[in-house]
């Protein structure tokens, strides 16, 4: 079979792979990065509340018609998408729709190339995302360091640095919340805030969403602290997470 590939006149270009049998009639296809800021600012508001952002340079719009200048709006087989772009946390191909991005679960990235790639069936306005994870639901969250203990390596903090206590990841965008209790039953913490917005805060900030660049990245810390502001003690404790996907349980150690 062939294949029929449109792509700027760049060193690393923006290409569309369009497989034979993927439309019944000749397509031109054409590829611009002129794309009006009213068209897309709405659909970067709604992204930038989800804890992400588009990457610069990778806006573009993609368009496709036939001979008689008919849009093509869908093809019958998957077509293939490549957007250059900076590396970045957790990317993510794009199209704008009804004024707002979706987000393509299916990119790859390949670092050699700085090249993110995605097969679709249709063509829009693009655009790279990055940013807060994209995660399936609270049952895939993870806490961590487990167990903590006073010897640990940011034990030594003050318990006011981002970086003390102990952290939850991967976690929705949208309202989670957080419940903490003693192996007793007794209600240490209970607080509600969206782990995609950096600064976030809950219980007296005793909850707070971080970001701790590096390798860890955008994390949602507690601070060892009861809704009191008192140190809770040595122990086991079960946090209960409810939001997006339903109810994730997670049991912690804190060692002092």
């Amino acid at each position: 079979m062939g294949e029929f590939r449109e792509a700027e006149t760049l060193p690393n270009p923006v290409s569309v792979s369009i497989e034979t049998g993927a439309v019944d009639t000749p397509v031109w296809v054409s590829i611009s990065r002129n794309v009006p800021d009213t068209l897309i600012s709405e659909a970067d508001k709604d992204l930038a509340a989800r804890g992400r952002h588009r990457v610069s340079g990778t806006l573009l719009r993609i368009d496709a018609e036939d001979i008689h200048e008919n849009t093509i709006a869908s093809f019958k087989k998957e077509i293939r998408l490549r957007i250059p772009s900076a590396k970045d946390d957790n990317l993510l191909i794009a199209y704008l729709d009804n004024g707002r991005w979706v987000e393509l679960e299916g990119t790859s990235y390949d670092e050699d190339s700085g090249v993110a790639e995605v097969l679709t069936k249709h063509l829009s306005v693009w655009g790279v995302t990055a940013g807060f994870p994209v995660g399936p639901g609270v049952e895939a969250s993870r806490v961590y360091p487990n167990p903590w203990r006073s010897n640990g390596p940011t034990a030594s903090l003050s318990p006011s640095n981002d970086a003390y206590g102990i952290k939850f990841d991967r976690l929705p965008a949208g309202n989670v919340r957080f419940r903490i209790y003693t192996l007793a039953g007794e209600l240490v913490l209970d607080g509600t805030l969206n782990p995609a917005t950096v600064g976030a805060t809950a219980e007296g900030g005793h909850l707070k969403v971080v970001d701790l660049g590096g390798g860890t990245g955008q994390v949602t810390r507690w601070d060892l602290k009861n809704r009191n502001g008192r140190d809770v003690s040595s122990g086991t404790y079960l946090i209960v997470l409810e939001g997006k996907g339903g109810r994730a349980v997670h049991k912690v150690a804190i060692i002092h």
